[in-house]
């Protein structure tokens, strides 16, 4: 069955659209199946930067509540593809597009459409941290019966995995709930691996991208092309083998 990947988190600024874009060209150039990807989010436009993933925006207009005829815009597009979906809605709608999603019962849309909803969330370290996993705890409450994908961004510090385990656990979710721990490139390698990745995602491009934007640079092109490997390789042992793509 098509998948539709939704990313869900109430705060902003913590890798949301990074982490779809990574998710995106996964699927494009590693799995083979290019999604149709889709931004919602009405105030930063960032996922649609990536225009290598041919991103199209819908804003949904989200101002206390949701445009209704706006979201049935993304239910319409969904319907319309013949391809698995990857939507990054943004921050400031989390409650009134979950809410939404959850009074429509979108899940039980989307299975008679022969999809299958996956959610996804990012949880941060530091002052963050908190406000994050109460996000995911959100999604996942909210959407009982959906997979949730919890993508660890090391970019405050790393992510506590074991206090991770143990709140999705105590929370029942562990036979649904999976985690993707994004490595820190910015760590001992930050002059090399960890510039390089910054500047990709500044330049919005993907790795193959990267790599053909600078092909001359023979050790930059490297970079980029062993960080691809590192991250791909992760979300095939996460998501392919978990068959959520």
């Amino acid at each position: 069955m098509l998948k539709v990947h939704m990313m869900l988190q109430a705060k902003g600024g913590v890798g949301k659209s990074t982490s779809v874009a990574l998710l995106a060209q996964y699927l494009q150039d590693h799995v083979g199946r290019p999604a149709l990807c889709l931004d919602t989010d009405s105030s930063n436009r960032t996922f649609t930067g990536w225009r290598g993933l041919g991103v199209k925006h819908i804003d949904l207009d989200v101002r206390g509540d949701v445009d209704k005829a706006k979201f049935d815009l993304v239910v319409e597009e969904i319907a319309g593809s013949n391809r698995d979906v990857v939507i990054d809605n943004g921050a400031g709608g989390f409650k009134p597009i979950t809410s939404y999603m959850a009074a429509n019962k979108l899940g039980r849309t989307l299975e008679r459409m022969q999809r299958v909803m996956i959610l996804h969330s990012v949880v941060v370290a530091g002052e963050a941290h908190r406000d994050t996993m109460d996000g995911l705890r959100f999604v996942a409450g909210t959407f009982k019966s959906s997979p949730v994908v919890a993508w660890l961004n090391p970019m405050f510090g790393p992510v506590d995995r074991i206090a991770v385990d143990d709140a999705l656990a105590k929370a029942g979710l562990s036979e649904r709930a999976f985690v993707i721990e994004l490595p820190d490139f910015g760590g001992p390698n930050a002059t090399t691996f960890g510039r390089d990745f910054d500047r990709i995602i500044r330049d919005k491009q993907t790795f193959k991208e990267g790599r053909l934007a600078r092909a001359s640079e023979i050790p930059v092109a490297s970079r980029f092309e062993m960080m691809e490997e590192e991250i791909f390789d992760l979300l095939d042992k996460v998501l392919a083998a978990n068959e959520l793509v």
